[in-house]
């Protein structure tokens, strides 16, 4: 290792775990780019696949990354990328090789100072931040469950205190493990920093404080030494005495000089709040970065496809209980069901049509059976009664309402009569 050009400190604490499982390194990349210019390079490792899965992979994701920098050429944004590919491929390597360690994987946060600013990549949920006047910044991208979480509290699906405290919020969408790297946060261009800044890498063990903890113990460390500072974080972390605290591990780096600001002054307590070079950090740390847009893209299309499929459910289940609007209900037909009335023989009224209306609607009179299919064909059928013969006989009543007919008329009518009622003759056959 080489000494910086700007002011490095570094703690760091075991918690509750039976290994210390971070990792970090440091490099001064001046001496290997032949400049005189800052060039200074940090990186960061939480470990994670068992106690000596994940030491064994913060120390080979942190020694090859520095390495694999050093000799890497092209721009800085190249070569981070470049070092963290490296340290990917090496880690796999070594699981290849030994099988009982088939389940490590690490974070990974690798920052560069140089002469042009401020530039990053990170994998995981290792935070790092910026801070200027005692105020944070957090530069890069969460890849846990737990931005997912608070985006759905905000879009009211789950409460606060549901998000702040399920148990999977400390899950990584995103780890370097020897597979292809799901999520990376990368800064698309340099950050402005200067001497009046704090650079700050640190494990998610530092996260037991909140933002505003953080900020009030700086405040308190105000014109001390950087390695004050980073003491009284993890004094601050200890003295919440939180169950099964997790490893810490705290970078702090404060540049020798002022770089990205173009020609704007140093920066000084009095302007910092209204300089340009205060304004660009709010904004260069949202806009500056692809791949945590990408990232906050996959959060709201996963808020927006919980919202659909809530929505949906509710639409559906009141598509199935409203009711039709009342233009759309059609009362059902109304039948109405009456009675037959019989009527008694009255002259005028065909009495062929009442005994059929009376032998439908009434039971059959007593001596008499009315004939059905279900009958034994071998009984006798009755001999019809004379009034059933009645019934096949004009009335009197009809006669007398019909017009009289001429004699020849009633004389055809006779001798058509006669004929019928007299039986034909048929001839019996002769025999040859």
């Amino acid at each position: 290792m080489h000494s910086l050009n700007g002011q490095f400190a570094f703690a760091q604490h075991q918690g509750d775990r039976d290994e210390q499982e971070d990792h970090y390194g440091f490099a001064d990349a001046c001496n290997y780019d032949h400049s005189n210019n800052e060039h200074s390079l940090l990186v960061l490792a939480d470990g994670m696949g068992g106690h000596a899965g994940g030491k064994v992979a913060s120390h080979i994701i942190t020694q090859t990354a520095i390495e694999a920098y050093k000799t890497k050429p092209g721009p800085v944004s190249d070569r981070l990328r470049q070092s963290i590919n490296a340290a990917n491929n090496q880690l796999a390597k070594h699981k290849q090789q030994h099988g009982h360690l088939k389940g490590m994987g690490s974070t990974a946060v690798a920052a560069v100072v140089s002469d042009k600013g401020l530039e990053w990549l990170s994998v995981g949920d290792s935070p790092m931040w910026l801070m200027r006047n005692n105020h944070l910044h957090r530069m890069n991208a969460d890849h846990s469950l737990a931005p997912v979480l608070q985006s759905l509290a905000e879009a009211g699906h789950i409460t606060a205190k549901e998000a702040a405290t399920d148990p999977k919020r400390h899950q990584l969408r995103s780890a370097i493990v020897g597979d292809d790297i799901e999520l990376v946060d990368q800064s698309s261009q340099p950050v402005a920093i200067g001497t009046e800044d704090i650079l700050i890498l640190a494990s998610d063990g530092l996260q037991t404080l909140t933002e505003a903890e953080i900020e009030d113990t700086a405040a308190k460390c105000g014109g001390q030494a950087l390695q004050y500072l980073a003491d009284r974080l993890i004094e601050a972390v200890t003295a919440k005495q939180k169950p099964h605290q997790d490893n810490t591990t705290i970078l702090l780096y404060r540049p020798g000089g002022d770089y990205g600001f173009g020609k704007t002054p140093p920066l000084i307590p009095e302007i910092a709040k209204t300089s340009p070079a205060s304004r660009a950090v709010d904004h260069e740390a949202k806009t500056s970065r692809t791949h945590r847009r990408y990232s906050k893209v996959y959060l709201s299309v996963l808020a927006t496809l919980a919202v659909v499929l809530i929505g949906y459910g509710v639409f559906h289940r009141s598509e199935q209980i409203q009711p039709a609007p009342i233009e759309q209900i059609k009362p059902p037909l109304e039948v109405k069901q009456t009675e037959p009335q019989i009527e008694p023989h009255t002259p005028g009224i065909d009495p062929n049509k009442a005994a059929t209306k009376e032998q439908s609607d009434q039971p059959p009179e007593a001596g008499k059976i009315k004939p059905t299919e279900d009958l034994d064909k071998t009984k006798p059928e009755p001999e019809q009664s004379a009034s059933d013969e009645r019934t096949d006989l004009p009335s009197q009543a009809e006669e007398a309402s019909d017009e009289e007919a001429s004699p020849e008329e009633a004389s055809a009518e006779e001798e058509s009569a006669e004929t019928e009622t007299k039986p034909q003759l048929v001839s019996p056959p002769t025999k040859e």
